[in-house]
């Protein structure tokens, strides 16, 4: 690859000794419209977690300082983002309020199909804690997998550029198909969830991390994070490794007839699934095929960037509708949550992580934190929302 982009230098346009900056695609500016900050918010999350998610993000934008970033009519470089970081984390150890640090130093835009409405709507997520088994029990029996070496990943976009005549797609491919390679070394679909938890058809071909009650597992998958503990005092953090490559389902309109539609929540769906005799459960879970792969870890469960998640301030989002490493200023409304907070939340979040079910502009899901506390919260979270994007001043203006 190296000689390559010698031969193409020497060619084609020489090749400078300095580093020259490289714009990133993103989306066009008409997707995006300018918008003002809101009067006087008050962050709602705690000082302490913001300071913590700038810092995990430094090094990402350290190692992006040379990118140019066109977004919503401004451009701005990596370095740009990097050194309006750095000034509001010293700000804020300095005491300054989060709304008079941002605000100094950012602009906000919006997807134009969101304006300044409260048009997105806002779902919560969190790090589950359950009871684990290091063997098979009647209690705990459903194992939690790590990475199958067989799950290989194929990239449709390298083969569209190789093929640009060859089309196997009737709508848009996605960049990337996960399948399982055989032993005669075919890439065939890899198996969905009823294949793996009721026919077994993966026993003995992936490692098994630990053994939980399945609906605690189906769960975690959704999560795609959580600590299990082995015991009375062992702790394990697991995180999402990889998924099987087929499409999430969520199996609560399934259960409208058990459940109302005003009632739908996490809670109430673990409730009535717990209420189910064994064979009716998996039937309703593997309605669901998509199916995830665990990694173990120390501390923290993990985002999409490879950053640790944050109370409160990790968002995850779709990546084709916002910028990743992006700081944001999310506002919800909180009717329904039980929360001391009058009408509505604000939190300055970060895009870092994606979710199976989070599509489009109009979508995104918080991260409330670990343990029963945050699952009873995150839980109710289905409430309409508004995302501003913050972009760093000086920009160069509107194009």
């Amino acid at each position: 690859m190296k000689t390559l982009t010698i031969l193409l230098c020497l060619l084609f346009v020489g090749c400078s000794q300095s580093r020259k900056q490289k714009t990133v695609a993103t989306q066009p500016a008409a997707d995006w419209q300018r918008v003002d900050w809101p009067n006087q918010f008050v962050d709602n999350a705690g000082r302490a977690s913001l300071i913590r998610a700038i810092d995990l993000h430094l090094a990402y934008w350290s190692r992006r300082s040379t990118k140019v970033i066109s977004l919503g009519g401004f451009r701005y470089s990596g370095s740009d983002y990097l050194s309006a970081l750095k000034t509001a984390k010293s700000r804020l150890k300095a005491g300054r309020s989060v709304s008079e640090t941002f605000t100094q130093l950012f602009e906000v835009v919006a997807r134009a199909e969101q304006g300044a409405e409260y048009r997105a709507l806002l779902t919560s997520y969190y790090e589950p804690v359950i009871q684990a088994s290091k063997f098979r029990n009647e209690r705990f029996f459903q194992p939690l997998y790590e990475k199958p070496d067989s799950l290989v990943s194929v990239s449709l976009k390298s083969y569209e550029r190789v093929f640009p005549r060859w089309s196997l797609w009737q709508v848009p491919a996605p960049n990337r198909m996960r399948g399982r390679l055989t032993d005669g070394n075919t890439v065939v679909p890899f198996y969905s969830r009823k294949q793996i938890d009721t026919q077994g058809l993966l026993t003995g071909q992936a490692k098994v991390i630990g053994y939980v009650d399945p609906v605690d597992a189906f769960f975690l998958q959704i999560q795609g994070s959580g600590s299990l503990r082995f015991g009375a005092d062992k702790m394990q953090t697991v995180s999402y490794a990889n998924q099987n490559g087929h499409d999430y389902f969520a199996i609560g309109r399934a259960l409208l007839n058990v459940i109302p539609r005003e009632k739908m929540s996490m809670a109430a769906i673990r409730e009535a699934l717990m209420a189910m005799e064994p064979r009716q459960r998996y039937e309703f879970m593997n309605l669901n095929p998509s199916y995830v792969f665990f990694r173990k870890l120390k501390g923290r469960g993990q985002t999409s960037l490879g950053t640790e998640v944050v109370d409160g301030r990790t968002l995850a989002s779709d990546p084709k509708s916002y910028p990743r490493g992006h700081f944001s200023l999310l506002q919800f409304r909180v009717k329904g949550l039980g929360l001391k907070i009058k009408d509505v939340a604000s939190q300055v979040v970060v895009h870092q992580d994606t979710g199976g079910a989070i599509k489009g502009a109009l979508r995104a899901d918080l991260f409330w934190g670990r343990g029963a506390e945050a699952e009873s919260i995150a839980g109710k979270v289905k409430n309409p929302a508004r995302i501003f994007v913050l972009v760093p001043k000086p920009a160069s203006g509107l194009e």
